[in-house]
């Protein structure tokens, strides 16, 4: 990721400080396969808070159906008003460029977390994970729960859920990210029948199948979330995705105890519980296995709470936030050479990033 960001920084270096819209672009903040995600503001408010910046990639935008895909999105987390989501403030056009201007969560993804962790030999406790992944299924649920505007549930599915669309601010807040790949029976740009979605090893058994998914498709996906972070290990491991596929067909996976023997028994159940091959075995909700979460991080008497969670963060990340300064700033000082339109046009669609935050 670091690498991908240099990338951006040096290919794209004109196009910082140029305006789409009534915003201000002002540093990379990374890339995916239909976006490019920038930290920017109001322009000529300096004080302004800052907000990521989504903009497709010009080559897409030309074809209806992915210009449609990622307004879709748009308005679907729009929608979305909960305080462990990020929120959507505005959708916008600009010279043939279409963006979205959403909630900036300045600290890493779950993915990047838990990496760092084991690098620094940092044990994750059971009641800081129970908590984080606590909130994000508060997140998930209520996406779960939108509604219409008539009423009518739309019942949306996250179908691209993995630790990487978990954000993790420097100040201990826990945020669901990217529904560009969520499905709803209302959903106006359908993604293609028959077609896998989401990371391999994040689906669920019906998900492959091609079979139709529900909110416990995402129940099963925290649960493989919930083994990683108490056990460091995939329950589904393979160096090819026709492994992981087959185990998790077969619903194929060593114990959480046998792991990692001194793991809480009500967490091994709760694994259990959301890894359950049939989907009626599961969690019936993500609110409801936030609710075991949540009991079991109490019954370590609260431990594992927001402020251990940015100490270790900040502990996790000291490096990157001084890089970090020390990159806006100099973006800050260096003049566009050319118009932003200009330059991500002939840019963006060479630049092989993945990830956001």
């Amino acid at each position: 990721m670091k690498r991908d960001i240099q990338r951006i920084e040096t290919e794209q270096v004109d196009l910082f400080r140029r305006r789409i819209g009534h915003y201000e672009m002002l540093y990379p903040i990374g890339a995916g396969g239909m976006a490019t995600v920038f930290a920017g503001r109001e322009a000529g408010q300096d004080d302004a808070e800052l907000r990521a910046i989504k903009i497709i990639h010009p080559h897409l935008a030309r074809i209806v159906r992915f210009r449609k895909l990622f307004l879709d999105e748009a308005s679907l987390a729009a929608s979305i008003h909960h305080s462990n989501v990020a929120e959507v403030h505005d959708v916008g056009q600009d010279d043939g460029l279409f963006y979205t201007v959403e909630e900036l969560v300045d600290g890493h993804n779950l993915r990047q977390f838990t990496v760092q962790s084991q690098k620094r030999d940092i044990v994750l406790a059971p009641p800081l994970y129970a908590h984080i992944l606590a909130q994000a299924c508060r997140g998930l649920h209520a996406a779960h729960c939108l509604k219409a505007a008539d009423g009518r549930h739309l019942h949306l599915i996250h179908r691209d859920l993995s630790p990487r669309n978990i954000a993790i601010s420097f100040n201990g807040t826990i945020k669901l990210i990217d529904f560009g790949v969520a499905w709803t029976r209302a959903r106006k740009s359908p993604t293609k029948s028959g077609r896998l979605n989401g990371r391999i090893g994040f689906r669920s058994p019906e998900q492959i199948r091609g079979a139709a998914v529900d909110r416990r498709s995402n129940v099963f996906t925290m649960g493989i979330m919930l083994y990683l972070l108490a056990t460091g290990r995939h329950p589904f491991p393979g160096k090819c995705a026709s492994t992981r596929i087959e185990k998790i067909l077969s619903d194929e996976f060593v114990l959480p105890g046998v792991i990692q023997p001194d793991i809480p028994h009500r967490i091994e159940t709760i694994i259990l519980m959301a890894l359950a091959h049939n989907p009626q075995h599961r969690y019936p909700s993500a609110a409801a296995m936030a609710d075991d979460l949540e009991e079991v991080r109490w019954s370590f008497e609260g431990r594992g709470s927001r402020d251990v969670l940015t100490q270790l963060m900040r502990r996790c990340f000291a490096d990157t936030v001084e890089s970090r300064n020390r990159r806006i700033h100099d973006f800050l000082k260096r003049p566009p050479d050319f118009p932003l339109h200009r330059r991500i046009t002939g840019r963006a669609e060479s630049v092989p990033v993945r990830g956001y935050c």
